[in-house]
């Protein structure tokens, strides 16, 4: 089931990507922190806990002040070496409070360039999700959901192109499998965007 999400999710991106009118280059983050979900079936629930887990985004960005998101996240249990949570999923980020990249325009010789110092960004999320919601020896209670929600955060530009990332997201996992959790996942998160 979790290769079918990984699937769905590059389909989801060549298709975007296409239409994407990129205006510069891409923005790569790579990000963990602290990701806590509760997930309820009715008869059975369950709730994620996971220190560290790893989140990676790529920002296209077709303009100056809006980028469209290719998400990724795996949220291992290190204790017993299993995935409790991943998550592929598109969406956008609208920047505001500084220039999103930085930006440069050259015209008859002259140049001008504009480098961001902070920049604050919101953004909507959109994809599938894998849950694990209690394991019994090898056995393990699993739910497949479409995923959607919200992102928030700010980027500190350290040198040119290289940012600190501090921010939180908020989704809604709505289960479609067989055993079908929906509930909330919340992530926190800290990392490097370049």
């Amino acid at each position: 089931m979790l290769r079918n999400v990984f699937a769905l999710g590059l389909f989801i991106f060549l298709c975007v990507s296409t239409e994407a009118k990129a205006v510069g280059p891409g923005l790569v983050q790579v990000r963990s922190g602290v990701l806590l979900g509760t997930l309820n079936t009715g008869e059975q629930s369950g709730s994620i806990s996971t220190i560290p887990y790893l989140d990676v985004e790529y920002d296209l960005f077709a303009s100056s002040k809006m980028a469209y998101a290719f998400r990724a996240i795996l949220a291992p249990d290190l204790s017993d070496r299993d995935l409790n949570y991943a998550y592929v999923g598109i969406g956008q980020r609208y920047f505001f409070g500084g220039p999103s990249a930085n930006i440069s325009r050259s015209e008859e010789g002259s140049t001008v360039s504009v480098k961001p110092g902070v920049n604050f960004f919101v953004g909507w999320d959109f994809g599938m999700s894998h849950s694990i919601l209690s394991r019994v020896g090898s056995l393990a209670a699993a739910s497949t959901a479409m995923d959607f929600g919200a992102t928030g955060g700010s980027n500190w530009y350290l040198s040119d192109g290289i940012a600190v990332q501090v921010g939180a997201s908020f989704s809604y996992a709505l289960g479609f499998t067989t055993l079908a959790a929906s509930g909330i996942v919340i992530k926190s998160f800290i990392g490097i965007s370049f």
